[in-house]
This record gives structure tokens, sequence and C-alpha cells, in this order.
């Protein structure tokens, strides 16, 4: 019983020297994507994109990146999550515009509590 009350009192002291630190720092589990390259960024209706999501490290295991846009409606093809494989940092998609999508838009990348944005403008051919 004397050593689990050690034990115990130690936990304590840790607990109680680390707390304010601890407590001031965001947690999360895993990478989170911080650019969101889309080449072309003006882009004719109609047209394919080129999208790429990079991430702030390398995914310890396959990451799974929600893909949101703000018009669903300009998109004839547009996945609604891609997957950064274990021991990458980047994952690239295709998506394309229907042919009446004109103005601008954005398309957002989240994942692990994080995300980015990239703003997009299409054009009547």
């Amino acid at each position: 019983m004397h050593l689990i009350t050690k034990s115990l009192l130690s936990l304590v002291v840790i607990a109680s020297v680390l707390g304010p630190a601890t407590a001031t720092r965001k947690v999360r589990d895993g990478a989170q994507p911080i650019v969101f390259s889309v080449n072309p960024s003006s882009i004719h209706s109609g047209g394919t994109l080129l999208c790429t999501v990079g991430l702030d490290s390398t995914a310890t295991d396959d990451l799974s990146i929600t893909i949101s846009p703000s018009d669903g409606s300009k998109f004839t093809s547009l996945p609604g999550a891609v997957t950064v494989p274990a021991g990458n940092d980047h994952v690239s998609f295709y998506a394309t515009l229907t042919t009446s999508a004109t103005g601008g838009f954005t398309l957002t990348a989240s994942a692990n509590g994080g995300y980015t944005m990239s703003p997009l403008q299409a054009i009547s051919p």
C-alpha cells in the first residue's frame, strides 16, 4: 500500500507541474491539410482541374480528406473524399466542372480538425 501511495503522489506532482503547459497546447491526432492547390485556378466551364492537398506532416496511417465545394452544382465530378496513403504527405485528384459553371467558388479540404480552402473562378468558354 505504501508503494501505491508514492506512485500516486508522484503522478500528482507531475500533473501539477505540467498542467499549465498542457492546458494551452492544441491536441490533435494525425496530420492536417494545409495546402490545397488547384490548377488552373481560373478555368472554362466544362474544364477539368488537377487538385492537390498537402499535409503538415506525413500521414502515419491512411488519412481520409473530406472535399467540400461551396457550390456542388458546378461540378459533374468531384470526389467527396480522397485518401492520403500512409507514408505520404499529399494526394492529387481530378474534378470536372459543368458546362454551365460560371463565377467564383471555393473547394475545402478537411481532416483531423484542420482545413484549407482554394478559391476558383469558372468562366464561360
